[in-house]
């Protein structure tokens, strides 16, 4: 990785992660429907979640910087490719479908370590390959707010029945298109761990001339899980592209 090696926020926190997002579908089954069947590359691929749920039928290769995750990948799917690599710099090639979920993508903090995500996406695409990037539709209607309070993002229970909770609180700077995300967790009302996330908000059209400068051409852009048309108020982007 080039520059200063970023901190892992989620070094303390990987089974929490695994236990808030693991049993998520709704992404997992619109992946299901529109790939392509083939060689497949999840990146950003956390604790495993969409990655192992997709591998029933395919091969399939998850890659994430953090070693507190990749070690929740391999305990509860062993049987996957796993690799620990940064977006920016992961050297994997002859997929047929690389997917970015769950706002991996925003976590590229710059122009260049887009450019650089996207360049490492198409070399490790086949020709006509699939790249699908899905990452939250802006709330435009909050950026007039500099500083959000705390707020519970999530709440449920360990394996021994103790409470846990996650609450999130956010800055945003307009100009610079940026969040700062303080997620702080709690169990037994008691504060574990603070984890700080920084993560670039861009737009529809900025996801187009992205991948159209990084060789790819864009097929579709939606604006859910269930394949409905991007519009005003829709939760997600989802941008389906293709390798030339």
């Amino acid at each position: 990785m080039h520059g200063v090696p970023r901190m892992d926020p989620y070094a303390q926190v990987a089974e929490l992660y695994e236990l808030e997002y693991g049993r998520l579908e709704a992404d997992v089954a619109f992946y299901a429907r529109n790939g392509t069947g083939g060689p497949l590359l999840v990146g950003g691929c956390g604790t495993g979640r969409v990655a192992r749920r997709l591998a029933t039928d395919r091969k399939v290769t998850g890659v994430d910087r953090s070693a507190a995750m990749l070690a929740v990948a391999r305990r509860l799917a062993p049987e996957l490719r796993w690799v620990q690599a940064d977006l920016r710099d992961f050297d994997e090639h002859g997929f047929s479908e690389v997917i970015l979920p769950n706002a991996a993508f925003s976590f590229l903090a710059t122009r260049a370590d887009q450019q650089r995500c996207l360049e490492r996406c198409h070399a490790a695409l086949k020709e006509g390959g699939l790249l699908t990037i899905d990452v939250p539709m802006p709330a435009f209607h909050l950026w007039s707010i500099r500083d959000g309070p705390e707020r519970l993002a999530w709440a449920g229970a360990l394996p021994d029945g103790r409470p846990v909770r996650r609450t999130r609180q956010t800055r945003r700077f307009l100009a610079e298109q940026r969040l700062e995300l303080t997620d702080r967790f709690y169990i037994d009302d008691r504060l574990v761990h603070t984890s700080a996330l920084r993560l670039r908000v861009f737009l529809p059209s900025e996801a187009e001339w992205m991948l159209e400068a990084s060789g790819f051409a864009v097929d579709e852009i939606l604006g859910d899980y269930s394949g409905g048309r991007l519009q005003d108020g829709s939760p997600r982007i989802l941008v389906r592209a293709l390798r030339l």
